[in-house]
């Protein structure tokens, strides 16, 4: 088993660096996807400005472990309803 170290749990960056990696490989596509979504809650729901910006945010490191939680909470919530629409579950 590896070692972490006696702070790996309690420092964010165990988690952040490889969630700001796929923010920043796929933030474009979410930001399409958030855009192009129909489901009628989702506007609703969201100010889908506010959300693809709070993405954009994400992707240069902006906010901490929290924000980003809701972030990717609003993001599988959008994916989860266009699923609904669409019959794709």
């Amino acid at each position: 088993m590896r070692s972490h170290g006696s702070d790996w749990r309690t420092t964010p960056r165990a988690f952040n660096e490889p969630y700001v990696h796929g923010l920043r490989s796929h933030g474009v596509e979410l930001i399409d996807h958030c855009r192009s979504a129909r489901h009628p809650l989702t506007a609703e729901m969201f100010d889908v400005d506010i959300l693809c910006q709070a993405v954009r945010e994400a992707q240069l490191g902006m906010g901490d472990s929290r924000s980003w939680d809701r972030v990717n909470g609003s993001l599988a919530l959008v994916v989860w309803l266009e699923g609904l629409r669409t019959g794709q579950r």
